[in-house]
């Protein structure tokens, strides 16, 4: 075993699991008109009448009774200048409680409702504003991926997680690197972890998150460059105050040799001042496809300080070491993925590999004055990569026979992120308004030094492959160091212009100094400065309370640094940009238990790179890409223990005018790579009372064409997942298995020579025990 380490922690953590699951008492403090109340106090009180838990509500209303005993209890809230209110509350094992409590003035009636929360539904997210308010207020599209749905499905990569979104496709990312398109435009360097640039090309692990929200659209309004379709942005496990010990043991093991043991621990000591939390996972596994192996460990301790009542400090370790064998799946015959083993391989095991490193360092301080809230955030990470890649890109015949061609580069480098966030939020009442006013400032600075050669592979039998052994070459096809500097400036302005009616208007600036530094004597140095404004502002009217209805606007900017690279017939051209119409509704039904989104959109991008009519060898900012298209998400509990997650996805994509060729065949018209017109995916559980449950899943991909050109294309597909687990008390034992038809299809792709064949029929067999 690789990490025995892990492991050990592992194990001497089973005493602990018999201690009683505990649970999270979660709400929202509001007033007669529904403005947030921060500043009231909340407590907890046993049968007896004595106060177990106590807290007090944020800026924003929030309040958190952390990890409270199964039992009955009395919640009370109290403010001056308002009347105290307090309900009965049960809380049982596996099942979360959300409260919302009104608080009227002295002498007025009260209510305050408390109702079981959803396992799959979140209401509330970070990403969209930075100031987590209901999802039913935000002008977007934004889905949340919970752990509890992570779980559920014995998902262990971000493919597998962010499948459950509308309107995102999965990329093969030539087989080293998360990737994906959300509305029909690459995500490649869009992915954020606790709000920061996460932009490295690595493939990310899941043990270590609470959520993964998607924030669809452009978001330079808050985040800057990049983000045409969306963004992704991961929120890690970290501390809950006052918390006792708790944790969470799991192995699982499935087909393909897969194995892989995942654990989350934490306690509080300081009489409730100080917690820490200590998630982390090794896996080794094998796949359908032959020859590929992986092997990965990932650890991020985290600390909280509650250095007083109004001030609080996080700081955490993340570090994932993803070691693997790159794989490119098989070419394609006559515009149709080859009619081959699934399992077939081209490129060369006894060299090739991947081998990714990640290690960060985030603090997070945190600071209340009355009504503002003062925050900084710095998170610096160190990223190291190094690969060899061979691969097929091309099919040749001859004397009656079929052959593959192939071709191979290997890449060593570094990237060095750092980011630091400087805001403030101020919670205020102007002209009779309420207004959350977010200001904040960043300076980043990112640097990828690497070196890549490119060599030579030999064709080898499309059938029965004899892989031969590369040509390596000694030459550098590239070798430089990138170096980018980001300041920026951003606010934004939530507004309650009525009961019904709610405005968010926001604005970001920001200056992108770039630099590319060529190391080899032929080439020059090259270098550019954009300065870009990138606004946003949206209207939300809410007739009825479980009801809003919106409508936005939001543009972003793509530099040409925008993947921290440049090149000479790039580096004179400014940004790319991204404008998005978007309108919907969103539901809150069933009592709050099942929330929905139903979304419209027009997603256009302008002055896109494209060949220079009168000089092939430069670009010209004349390109245009669009998508119509129409969203529907939802999450929840239907009925009692039947909880569901799904969602469908219209995607009429096209790119409208383009120069450029790939393959001989002008783009212009043709419908881009990887976007299926329909797509959809659903999951339900459902759990008796006695401790069983089962669920199934669906998902569903039209035809789409694998690159820009048209000419392969991949046809469409269904796939069905099933799951039975049961859980009594701390323990669970679940078997997922996925593609239970066991369908042939295809996944992914990269290029047309470059498709990823999906996995027949496979179960994964889940022990999991809590305490």
């Amino acid at each position: 075993m690789k990490y025995p380490g892990l492991v050990l922690f592992l194990i001497l953590a089973l005493p602990f699991a018999f201690a009683q699951q505990l649970m999270d008492i979660t709400g929202t403090v509001m007033d007669q008109t529904q403005a947030v109340v921060p500043g009231a106090k909340v407590e907890l009180q046993d049968a007896t009448g004595k106060t177990v838990k106590a807290t007090v509500s944020d800026p924003l209303g929030r309040f958190v009774v952390p990890e409270v005993l199964a039992g009955e209890y009395t919640l009370i809230v109290h403010l001056n200048g308002f009347q105290s209110q307090q309900q009965r509350v049960i809380v049982a094992e596996g099942k979360p409680i959300m409260a919302s409590v009104e608080l009227q003035a002295a002498g007025s009636s009260h209510v305050v409702n408390v109702v079981a929360e959803a396992a799959y539904s979140e209401s509330q997210a970070y990403t969209a504003t930075k100031t987590n308010i209901p999802l039913r207020d935000v002008p977007q599209a934004i889905e949340v991926v919970n752990s509890e749905l992570i779980r559920s499905q014995a998902a262990v990569s971000m493919q597998d997680a962010v499948r459950n979104v509308s309107g995102v496709s999965v990329h093969m990312g030539e087989g080293r690197r998360d990737q994906i398109l959300i509305r029909g435009f690459s995500a490649v360097n869009d992915y954020y972890v606790n709000g920061v640039r996460d932009d490295a090309p690595y493939y990310r692990d899941l043990s270590t998150l609470d959520r993964i929200e998607v924030l669809k659209g452009p978001a330079a309004v808050l985040y800057g460059r990049g983000s045409s379709g969306g963004i992704v942005n991961r929120v890690t496990k970290t501390p809950e105050a006052e918390q006792p010990l708790m944790g969470e043991l799991t192995t699982m093991v499935g087909g393909y040799g897969m194995k892989r043991v995942s654990g989350d621990t934490g306690l509080s000591f300081l009489g409730g001042k100080a917690a820490v939390r200590l998630p982390g996972a090794w896996e080794s596994s094998g796949s359908h496809r032959h020859d590929f192996y992986v092997d990965r460990f990932t650890f991020a301790p985290s600390l909280l300080w509650k250095i007083s009542d109004n001030t609080k400090f996080v700081a955490q370790i993340d570090y994932l070491n993803d070691d693997r064998l790159p794989d490119r799946g098989i070419p394609s015959i006559n515009g149709r993925p080859a009619n081959i083993d699934i399992g077939s391989y081209y490129g060369y095991a006894p060299d090739d590999f991947l081998d990714n490193q990640a290690f960060s360092q985030w603090i997070n301080l945190e600071h209340r004055m009355g009504t503002w809230l003062v925050r900084n955030n710095f998170r610096h990470t160190n990223y190291d990569s190094a690969y060899s890649n061979t691969y097929s890109n091309g099919i040749l015949e001859t004397g009656g026979e079929t052959f593959v061609k192939r071709a191979q580069y290997n890449f060593s480098g570094t990237q060095r992120n750092y980011f630091n966030q400087t805001e403030a939020v101020k919670f205020t009442r102007i002209a009779g308004m309420n207004h959350t006013i977010l200001m904040g400032a960043e300076y980043g600075w990112q640097d990828r030094d690497g070196i890549r050669f490119t060599g030579t592979a030999g064709n080898v039998a499309l059938i029965n492959p004899v892989l031969t052994r590369p040509n390596y070459s000694t030459t550098p096809a590239t070798d430089n160091i990138f170096t980018g500097t980001v300041w920026a400036a951003y606010i934004q302005d939530q507004i309650d212009i009525a009961p019904k009616w709610k405005a968010t208007v926001g604005a970001r600036f920001d200056y992108y100094r770039q630099r590319l530094d060529d190391r080899r004597p032929a080439n020059a140095d090259l270098g550019r400065i954009d300065r870009e404004v990138s606004p946003r502002v949206g209207l939300v009217y809410q007739p009825i309370k479980w009801a809003s209805v919106y409508g936005s606007f939001s543009r972003s900017f793509q530099p040409s640094g925008e993947a921290l690279s440049l090149a000479t017939d790039n580096s004179e051209l400014k940004p790319e940009t991204t404008r998005n119409y978007e309108g919907g509704v969103k539901f809150e039904t069933l009592g709050g238990r099942l929330t929905s989104t139903v979304s419209a959109f027009h997603l256009i991008r302008n002055n896109i790179k494209t060949t220079d009519p009168l000089d092939p060898t430069k670009l010209v900012l004349s390109g245009e890409q669009r998508t119509n298209g129409m969203e529907l998400s939802f999450s929840g509990r239907v009925v009692r223990n039947l909880e569901i997650y799904g969602g469908y996805a219209w995607l009429d994509a096209k790119i409208l005018k383009s120069n450029s060729l790939s393959s001989g065949v002008l783009i212009q018209g043709k419908r881009p790579g990887q976007v299926p017109l329909h797509s959809g995916s659903l999951w339900a559980t459902y759990r008796f009372q006695n401790g069983f449950g089962f669920g199934t899943g669906v998902i569903y991909n039209a035809d789409r064409f694998v690159a820009n050109d048209d000419l392969v294309l991949l046809p469409g597909y269904t796939r069905v997942d099933a799951t039975v687990s049961y859980r009594k008390s701390r323990y669970e034992i679940a078997l997922n298995l996925r593609n239970v038809g066991n369908i042939k299809y295809y996944e992914s792709a990269h290029a047309n020579y470059n498709i990823y064949p999906g996995s027949p029929i496979s179960g994964v067999l889940t022990t999991r025990v809590r305490w």
